[in-house]
């Protein structure tokens, strides 16, 4: 087992605060040694916490040779360049969702990092949820039967100030609705199934003004044959709503909701006697859509790489996944038809510089 890993965060925007509280609160031999940001006071409280090294250019921070990790925090569309420089520089990545917002790039970057063995690892902590965990268990016992119908929405609240830093809601570096906030979802939905097989889709701005959407509506068919519907909006007002998946089988049916699919709201079924003890078992409040696993996952991320296991909880297969998902859907909202969802998947539109 590695003694310590000396981790440097790269990127220092809104989901930083989560990463700085994390860290705050420590992982046993992890060291958080630097940071880089192109502005000053970003960075501020981690050097003031930690007392870390501050950089404003990457390749200067990359080329730190006591730093062996890095978390990617930059903006979705730099993520490939990012998580490239730093794989070339022997430099094992943690990165947040989405992993790139090209399909082909992740392929290429787990490639990279099988080369020169180092971990390559994607952020989708609400896998770690105790409400989706337990709901895959009982999905993988068949305990709701023959699966027909999988629905999942997130309706969240983004101001127009939002969309006006500069990257949140272009395409070159962002996208919408479904590549930001709801991607989770989409990835939560191909994880639970088992995967999508097709989608037809529909895409608007109805409050905020973007270049992306702010809105989706998807019907979706499901590998297993089921249907379902996904609905994802950031034009709820005044606040945050919900974050919903459903799954409904021929013998029960499981709802997990909350601000971020925190909570089992709904569950019934001819095969589980103790449904009301496992909502409350495996139920859990959060503040915000960010929830309260990203310690969890990073946690073992981190594990694993001091025990010298390269392979990552989710590892760039897995978070492929929700990324061909995504570009299906903005495919089929541009054709205005169903689209199958396959390793072909690609919106000319995204993350295209």
């Amino acid at each position: 087992m590695k003694n310590t890993l000396n981790v440097g965060i790269l990127g220092c925007g809104r989901i930083s605060s989560t990463y700085f509280d994390c860290f705050s609160n420590g992982f046993d031999g992890v060291n958080l040694i630097s940071v880089s940001d192109l502005i000053k006071f970003k960075k501020d409280k981690f050097i003031k916490k930690f007392n870390c090294k501050s950089y404003d250019n990457v390749k200067d921070f990359l080329n730190d040779n006591e730093l062996d990790t890095v978390v990617i925090l930059s903006e979705s569309g730099n993520h490939y360049d990012h998580a490239k420089q730093a794989l070339n520089n022997g430099k094992h990545v943690i990165t947040e969702k989405p992993a790139c917002l090209i399909p082909g790039q992740i392929t290429e970057l787990g490639e990279i990092a099988k080369k020169n063995q180092l971990m390559y690892a994607t952020i989708y902590q609400n896998r770690f949820n105790p409400a989706l965990v337990k709901t895959k268990e009982i999905l993988d016992k068949n305990l709701l039967g023959e699966l027909n119908m999988i629905s999942a929405r997130v309706r969240w609240c983004r101001e127009q100030e939002y969309y006006e830093d500069g990257w949140h809601g272009t395409w070159e570096m962002d996208g919408g609705v479904v590549s930001q906030q709801a991607i989770h979802h989409l990835d939560a939905l191909q994880w639970l199934s088992g995967g999508v097989k097709k989608v037809v889709s529909h895409s608007s701005n109805q409050i905020n003004k973007l270049e992306a959407e702010d809105t989706n509506i998807s019907l979706l068919e499901f590998c297993n044959g089921s249907v379902g519907t996904f609905e994802a909006t950031t034009s709820v007002r005044p606040k945050d709503y919900d974050a919903e998946i459903s799954i409904f089988g021929s013998d029960g049916y499981i709802v997990v909701g909350g601000l971020s699919m925190n909570k089992i709201i709904g569950l019934n079924s001819k095969k589980i006697k103790n449904c009301r003890e496992i909502q409350k078992k495996f139920s859990e409040n959060v503040e915000h859509g960010y929830g309260v696993s990203h310690p969890r996952i990073l946690n073992e991320t981190l594990k694993r790489l001091r025990e010298g296991n390269l392979e990552p909880p989710i590892n760039y297969l897995e978070a492929k996944k929700s990324v061909l998902l995504m570009n299906a859907i903005y495919e089929s909202a541009e054709k205005k038809d169903w689209v199958k969802v396959n390793s072909k998947n690609k919106f000319y539109k995204l993350g295209r510089k």
